[in-house]
């Protein structure tokens, strides 16, 4: 399976999927500092320097490809403002696709993770071949998992795992082509 595009700028009420730019790296920089956003998350809290390599390294994304993991930015449709993150990994078979997401604490609870979601789930399924789209978190991430509820994924397990040297009991979810 090749590289599929993107279809970019996306927008869902009032929030917009997007390319990541070098601009956001001020509010990039912030959230992806929070040791509280971090708890849950497969990334350690960032500083400035981490945070504009990481950008570097992302920014302008425009394909889907088989392992490997994307990120796009969350952002206000009205201003563009960026508001957090989400990531997409597509298996290297293309069979599947597993969606991240990650909003500044100041943006949580207006929806914008669910609405996120959603359209990050339409951008992977955009690749023919991929029959779900898959997410784990913690079973203390009560946040995560609304989020998961309201965006018509399944709990489908759960695995004993450990995350950041701690033991903890995983949750995956699925979202199979064709629901919701």
């Amino acid at each position: 399976m090749t590289s599929v595009p993107l279809e970019l700028p996306k927008d869902s009420g009032s929030t917009r999927l997007r390319c990541l730019r070098l601009t956001d790296l001020p509010l990039f920089a912030e959230y992806r500092a929070d040791p509280v956003l971090a708890e849950y998350q497969g990334w350690e809290p960032m500083d400035w320097q981490a945070a504009e390599t990481f950008l570097h390294k992302t920014v302008d994304a425009t394909h889907l490809l088989p392992g490997h993991w994307v990120q796009l930015a969350v952002a206000s449709t009205a201003s563009d403002l960026l508001l957090g993150d989400v990531g997409l990994y597509l298996s290297e078979d293309s069979s599947f696709a597993e969606l991240g997401f990650t909003l500044a604490r100041a943006h949580h609870g207006q929806g914008h993770a669910t609405r996120a979601a959603e359209l990050a789930v339409q951008q992977a399924l955009r690749v023919p071949t991929v029959r779900e789209v898959r997410a784990v978190t913690d079973q203390l991430n009560h946040a995560s998992i609304s989020v998961l509820n309201r965006a018509a994924f399944v709990q489908s397990g759960t695995r004993e795992a450990v995350f950041k040297g701690k033991p903890c009991v995983e949750l995956l979810f699925a979202r199979k082509r064709g629901e919701a």
